[in-house]
């Protein structure tokens, strides 16, 4: 385990929120989350070192299979088709997409099969690499981003979705991102939000640290050299019914003795008809977003940042 100094904004003075444990292993480990108090962000600390991370991220790690259950969140092709038109405006054929942090490959494999566009993928995990290769063929570089050395101005897109609340270092892999990047290519990004939305769930996925608001988000771009063209909220409509339920767990956990919990995620196969109203609220959130429009509440964050030409 290591101590480390915030992220966001190299301060050292933090304040203990509370302790919780891993969920996916059986390993008992203890984990302390804190609050920088200069600039809030919301992170584990001390944490397991880069020797220590693969254990947490055994096999049946669910990212890094394909998706067979019913389940409206992770049926993303309605959204990937959306991104996929979204990108035919200003990338063109045969344009190099790289994904961080590509799982089992499926979005990816979706934006080469759809988009007709050169995709490369990078993951840490052997499992990860070895699904995409057998479902998809894809192969996919092992490795942290920093570490792999892609030449200059490799990309005109970089997918960065759900990766940032994982990694020792944020700053260091969007730096890393933009050196890569052609001038004028964009990065997205995609990371949880609200502090005080830490919760289970988050300790399920291994995140590290979570962000408070759009500006914590821009702020660690821009400090990389980026543009942020747009920054906005993501799960608009769905925000109240789960903030309400990851706050009832916890305040539940407060007053009762928390049990012992199974290894697993906790991703159910859903009912086909409520799966069904769950697609159509994303696909009118969507829609919306499209448009334009920043909603100023919502459970994740997203990002579109451009470097400069």
């Amino acid at each position: 385990m290591e101590s480390v100094i915030c992220d966001l904004c190299g301060d050292n003075h933090t304040k203990k929120l509370w302790t919780t444990s891993d969920r996916w292993t059986k390993t008992g480990q203890r984990f302390d989350i804190v609050r920088c108090l200069e600039c809030g962000l919301v992170f584990v600390n001390p944490r397991p070192d880069k020797n220590e991370i693969e254990r947490f991220y055994p096999e049946e790690y669910s990212p890094y299979h394909r998706s067979k259950k019913i389940r409206w969140f992770l049926k993303k092709n309605f959204q990937l088709a959306r991104e996929v038109n979204i990108l035919r405006k200003f990338l063109p054929e045969k344009a190099k997409i790289l994904e961080i942090g590509a799982g089992g490959g499926e979005d990816l494999a979706f934006l080469r099969d759809r988009g007709k566009w050169l995709t490369e993928g990078t993951d840490l995990s052997p499992y990860a690499k070895e699904t995409a290769q057998k479902e998809f063929r894809l192969n996919l570089t092992l490795g942290q981003l920093e570490e792999i050395s892609f030449p200059n101005e490799s990309f005109d897109l970089v997918r960065n979705k759900y990766v940032l609340e994982h990694v020792h270092s944020p700053k260091s892999m969007i730096g890393e991102t933009y050196r890569i990047l052609k001038p004028g290519g964009t990065l997205i990004v995609f990371v949880p939000g609200h502090l005080y939305l830490w919760g289970e769930n988050d300790m399920l996925a291994h995140h590290v640290r979570r962000y408070k608001n759009r500006a914590h988000l821009s702020r660690v771009l821009q400090k990389n050299g980026f543009h942020v063209e747009r920054c906005s909220w993501w799960n608009i409509f769905l925000f109240l019914p789960i903030a309400t339920i990851i706050l009832l767990i916890k305040l539940k956990d407060r007053i009762f003795h928390r049990g012992k919990h199974e290894p697993g995620d906790h991703i159910y196969e859903l009912p086909r008809l409520l799966n069904r109203f769950l697609k159509r609220v994303l696909v009118l959130e969507n829609k919306i977003l499209a448009k334009g429009f920043d909603s100023p509440v919502g459970v994740s964050l997203f990002a579109v940042a451009r470097k400069k030409p």
